[in-house]
């Protein structure tokens, strides 16, 4: 409730959008918001599908959507939660194209920081950056390589 509430007040305020994307949570309270400002996606999605056509995502930080919002130069900021999370969101913040605040600080005020810093045009040019340099990275390749130059060096472990 105080994260919906929070989302209401936003984009009222400063008349943006919110897809609401509840997961895997059973999220059933979310159905019944009064909003045209917040969309409430409680099917999977593809997020490369879906972040290629924002302006910015708020995210938990998992490593998925994190490399997704990174590859399609969305510009991103991480609500983390616990494990991975908090580490994906500084190094989000730590490349310049968006932040990071740990859920348990989060707030309007926290939510509408994260909503203009997105709209900020450096924040906004360096989203696009990464994602043309991620573009351009052969990286399944590179990975392939790396581990076919390792493997036969390093010894493998009796058991």
């Amino acid at each position: 409730e105080k994260v919906m509430k929070s989302c209401i007040d936003v984009t009222q305020k400063h008349r943006v959008r919110i897809i609401f994307g509840t997961g895997w949570n059973d999220a059933q309270a979310l159905k019944y918001i009064n909003s045209d400002a917040i969309y409430v996606l409680s099917e999977p999605i593809n997020h490369e599908w879906l972040f290629e056509r924002c302006a910015g995502v708020l995210h938990h930080g998992g490593s998925g959507s994190t490399i997704t919002g990174a590859t399609m130069g969305c510009p991103t900021w991480v609500f983390s939660l616990f494990m991975d999370q908090p580490f994906w969101g500084s190094r989000v913040q730590k490349s310049g194209f968006g932040g990071h605040t740990p859920y348990t600080q989060f707030s309007t005020t926290a939510l509408e920081k994260a909503i203009l810093c997105l709209q900020e045009s450096e924040i906004v040019q360096k989203a696009h950056k990464i994602g043309k340099d991620i573009s351009r990275e052969a990286g399944v390749e590179n990975a392939a390589r790396f581990i076919e130059e390792w493997y036969p060096k390093t010894p493998v472990p009796k058991v």
